[in-house]
């Protein structure tokens, strides 16, 4: 069985324990997250649920740094990503500064030259850290002292 299979079954059963725990109303969208075909459809519906419901975040920090740290490919972690960073959710911090660096998730975002290297475009976990603000940079400022040269790289870009 390929790396990719086991990772998609991983992620999977992930997010089906996570729809377990959590209530009803996010149960079936965080299935959907995980799955490449519907992950973008489910962001944006958690993401109108929670303006609406402020109380269901609390279920989606539960869930999503495992599902950050589980996503099956790109345009799952890329959506999962945007998640963390649209609602704030700074328990997925430590997922987010391990998957930084994983650019050019989306290949049409490099057609914007500069302007999309500066607004972060090609790197949502670097985006969604940026919208995370100040509660992201003691573990940033922390990680920037790893002995591991290429996790300091992945964080300065």
């Amino acid at each position: 069985m390929s790396d990719l299979c086991c990772s998609r079954i991983l992620a999977a059963v992930v997010a089906m324990n996570l729809a377990v725990c959590a209530p009803s109303q996010t149960s079936g969208l965080l299935v959907q997250l995980a799955a490449p075909a519907t992950t973008e459809a489910a962001r944006n519906e958690l993401i109108e649920k929670c303006r609406h419901d402020p109380s269901l975040e609390a279920d989606l920090a539960k869930a999503l740094p495992t599902m950050l740290s589980h996503a099956p490919n790109d345009a799952v972690m890329e959506s999962e990503a945007m998640l963390a960073g649209a609602l704030k959710i700074t328990s997925a911090i430590p997922e987010l500064i391990e998957i930084l660096g994983h650019r050019n998730l989306n290949p049409l975002s490099m057609m914007g030259g500069l302007a999309s290297h500066h607004e972060l475009v090609g790197d949502p976990a670097a985006r969604a850290l940026y919208e995370l603000e100040s509660p992201a940079y003691p573990p940033l400022a922390e990680a920037l002292k790893s002995n591991d040269i290429l996790k300091r790289q992945r964080i300065l870009g």
